[in-house]
């Protein structure tokens, strides 16, 4: 039996990208590589050197999914100044088919087909019924959340940028807390305290609050609270 040819997929996320092989459906765990985007100047150069410490395989599609809004084939990050087009996917990986998706798209169409030992139940709740539609929700440097739905016709997985959405304020302290991260681009979007970037500005604030100096990064945060990075 002639085995499938290989693919290459990337999720591109504003402080990391992912990069792995693929053989048909099946994803080459052995293949995964995490790059630091701050050490690069774009994506060209992080699969450049994927494939070339890979042993330059061959591959014959390559689909990437970034971290912001992709308009005519375009993928432009929001956190990070890269932009990512179907032309520089090509000429990087030699691939003659190429798709690039938003993250959250992807994640969306990846539903269904996870194995069941990489999933963990956070909440117990009812089965949904077949062909309910779902959300898929990113929390990274960013956020985001995704509708997805199953039609007669297909999976269809609507973009978003919801993180932009306006912070829900119901209460003094939220304004406030609003006030206090509005600072950086004038409105206190969601994204802005649920995120890796949002958890420094909460941190900030109620440091503030409790008159002690806090200015750290997420990854600080994340290593002094004692979870995992």
């Amino acid at each position: 039996m002639t085995a499938a040819p290989l693919s290459l997929v990337a999720d591109i996320g504003g402080t990391n990208t992912r990069v792995a092989l693929a053989q048909g459906t099946v994803l080459l765990p052995e293949s995964v590589r995490r790059f630091s985007n701050a050490a690069y100047a774009g994506l060209e150069d992080v699969l450049r050197q994927f494939l070339s410490e890979a042993g330059n395989p061959q591959v014959g599609g390559a689909c990437v999914a970034a971290a912001g809004p992709v308009r005519d084939g375009v993928a432009t990050l929001t956190n990070l100044d890269w932009t990512i087009d179907g032309a520089a996917l090509a000429r990087s990986t030699g691939a003659a088919t190429v798709a690039i998706l938003n993250d959250l798209q992807a994640q969306g169409h990846a539903l269904g087909h996870i194995a069941a030992e990489n999933l963990r139940v956070v909440i117990e709740g009812p089965k949904a019924a077949p062909g309910a539609s779902m959300l898929v929700i990113g929390v990274g440097t960013g956020f985001n959340a995704a509708p997805v739905h199953d039609t007669p016709w297909g999976r269809v997985v609507a973009p978003s940028e919801c993180g932009h959405a306006g912070m829900p304020v119901t209460t003094p302290r939220d304004l406030a807390l609003a006030e206090a991260v509005a600072t950086a681009h004038g409105y206190a979007g969601v994204e802005d305290v649920l995120s890796g970037r949002g958890l420094e500005r909460v941190f900030a604030f109620t440091s503030a609050e409790a008159g002690t100096a806090g200015d750290l990064t997420a990854a600080e945060i994340m290593a002094a609270s004692g979870a995992p990075g």
